[in-house]
Order: structure tokens, then C-alpha cells, then sequence
């Protein structure tokens, strides 16, 4: 189990129950031979985080029992036995609480449903046989590796079947495979960087030796491989992959953020209040008013005289006196009409 080491570092982080993508396309059941169920069964669970302390509990008693066992062959025993030692393990409710994870350990249906559409992580993925003539390539798929520095460490392949896995019992529970085609991760022999502009090539034919063709459908980045022009004999086998952006993504510079400091006073000014209620202008006055705003005065004091005087109308004549001690009185006359 070459990628074990490099699956279990991806498990603990994610929620395989979980369906962010969704499908579309003709829908297809069909069954899973033995081969692909045990290989199907093994990534859920070793992608499981609710998993993670019963394949502690796994290989601790198998260091109990072979203190020497090495690297490969605790892989080699994960991959054939911790399937069916899980099964019977969980069995016991006391032992496993959690109802989900026994409906895991009993693994899931062997009847499953293909789909040849997939929308997840902002990408659209077709299976080749779907895209096989089409303008678009949307079946190139990567995962990463262990080491996250290391463009190296990432596995490259086609995506050739989309697979809609359920568990049995209620509620139901799902989850999305890609069953994908590897390039060999070898680096110099099926995968080689380029050390100055950092560009990844495959070889297209060179593949993972190990049957491992699945990955949870969250879990997948999209590509698309290039050949080269070139036809020099060195050139023809390899192609040169190309990341795609997710579509929901937007690449911004960072821009450091500056404080500026605000254009308005610390201290806010306190406005003066005027009560007007002293000063009473009657609009629906009649006999109007007026009022002498003495403008040249800086008194706190406002002294506001209103006099009003009688007007009589004569049928004969229109005409009027001011009456005034050497005052000048101003008269503002409302109509109200």
C-alpha cells in the first residue's frame, strides 16, 4: 500500500459524510466486484477521522503481537485485515458508541450509483468516457500528497468513474468516489519537475503500480495535461500538467492594511441650544406681527417687540397713517386666503 502513509495524514481532516459537489448526468447502478469493494471500503475508513482511534487500537495490538513489524507490512495489514477486524470490533456498541461509525464498519452496499457529471470544489469533473469527445478536458484530477511543499509529492490522473457509495441502515448516509487511473508518482521515472520554472511533467506511460484508484470526490483538484510540440523522442511520452482555478475563486493581492487616522476632532464640539419656545410667531394672525432683530447686540438676550395697530378701510378712499414718536415700525400684513 504505497499511498498509506500519505492517505492517513489527509483522514483527519476530512468529514466523509458530507456532500459539498453535487451530480448530474444519466444515472447508472450497478455492483462492485470484490476487488473494488475492499478497495472502496478501505479509503472510507482510512479517511474517517471518527475511524482514527480504532486503527490506533489495530496497530498497537499488532506491535503487541510482532514488536519488529515494519512500515510495509502494518500497510500490508491495514489494507487485508482492518476492514473485517473493524466489522466484528464494532459489533459491540460499548466499544463503539457512535452509530454512524458502526454503519461504517459494516461497510456499504455493494450496489452503487455511476454518474458521469460531478460539480464539487468549484470544478465541473467529466469521466474520460464522457469527455472523450468534447473540446474540454475536465477529467484531469489531482490529490495531494503527504509533504504539501512539494509539488513532487502530488498524484496525477484521469478521472474514469464517478461513484455514489450508501451505507445501509437509517438515516442514509452517502458519500462520492472518483474511481481515477494514477501516473506513477516516481519522481525521474513517471513524474519529473522542472527545477527552474517549477513545471510538472508525467510520463503517459507509466502508471501506479498499486490498485488504489480511489479518492473521496472532495478531495480532488482538477488539471488538464498537455503535449508538447516538440517532437523530439525524448518529449513524446511526457506531458506537462496544468492546475486549474476553481471557478469560485479569486486569486487578490495581499494589501497590507494602514490605519489612517480620522479627519474629524477627537473631542466633538457641543452645539449651543436655543430654546425657541419663548419667541411665538402666530402665522394665523390676522392682525399679523412684527418682529426687530437687533443683529448688532451680542446679548444672550433677544429683545423682539411686536406691535400691532388697526387698520381701518373706508369705501371711499384707501389710505393709511403711520403713527410714529420717531420710531420706525415695520408692519407685516398676512392674508389668508
Amino acid at each position: 500500500m504505497a499511498r498509506a502513509s500519505d492517505l492517513r495524514a489527509k483522514r483527519r481532516t476530512t468529514d466523509i459524510l458530507t456532500t459539498p459537489g453535487r451530480a448530474h448526468g444519466c444515472v447508472r447502478t450497478r455492483y462492485l466486484d470484490d476487488r473494488e469493494y475492499m478497495a472502496a471500503n478501505n479509503y472510507v475508513l482510512f479517511n474517517c477521522p471518527e475511524v482514527v482511534p480504532y486503527i490506533e487500537i489495530f496497530t498497537s495490538r499488532l506491535r503487541e503481537h510482532n514488536p519488529y513489524i515494519s512500515g510495509t507490512e502494518m500497510d500490508r495489514c491495514l489494507e487485508s485485515d482492518f476492514a473485517m477486524w473493524f466489522k466484528h470490533y464494532a459489533e459491540d456498541a460499548s466499544l463503539v458508541p457512535n452509530e454512524y461509525v458502526r454503519d461504517l464498519a459494516s461497510g456499504p452496499l455493494r450496489s452503487v450509483r455511476s454518474v458521469p457529471i460531478y460539480y464539487v470544489n468549484g470544478y465541473k469533473f467529466h469521466t474520460r468516457t464522457y469527455g472523450a469527445n468534447k473540446s474540454t478536458f475536465n477529467s484531469g484530477v489531482c490529490i495531494k500528497g503527504s509533504n504539501y511543499s512539494e509539488t513532487s509529492n502530488d498524484y496525477f490522473g484521469m478521472l474514469y468513474e464517478i461513484l455514489i457509495l450508501e451505507y445501509p441502515r437509517l438515516p442514509i448516509k452517502r458519500t462520492t468516489l472518483f474511481k481515477c487511473e494514477w501516473f506513477d508518482p516516481t519522481l525521474n521515472i513517471g513524474t519529473r519537475v522542472h527545477q527552474r520554472y517549477n513545471i510538472v511533467e508525467v510520463n503517459r506511460r507509466k502508471r501506479l503500480s498499486v490498485y488504489e484508484p480511489f479518492i473521496l470526490a472532495m478531495q480532488a483538484a482538477q488539471v488538464y495535461f498537455c503535449n508538447y510540440p516538440s517532437l523530439k523522442r525524448d518529449k513524446v511520452d511526457w506531458l506537462v500538467v496544468c492546475k486549474v482555478k476553481a471557478r469560485p475563486l479569486v486569486d487578490m493581492p495581499q494589501v497590507p492594511e494602514i490605519r489612517q487616522e480620522a479627519f474629524q476632532d477627537d473631542v466633538p464640539e457641543h452645539l449651543n441650544i436655543i430654546d425657541t419656545e419663548d419667541i411665538l410667531t402666530r402665522l394665523n394672525d390676522v392682525e399679523g406681527t412684527s418682529v426687530d432683530l437687533d443683529d448688532d447686540e451680542e446679548s444672550p438676550e433677544e429683545e423682539t417687540q411686536i406691535d400691532s395697530e388697526e387698520e381701518e378701510f373706508s369705501n371711499d378712499s384707501e389710505n393709511y397713517d403711520d403713527i410714529s414718536d420717531g420710531k420706525e415700525l415695520t408692519l407685516c400684513y398676512l392674508y389668508f386666503y
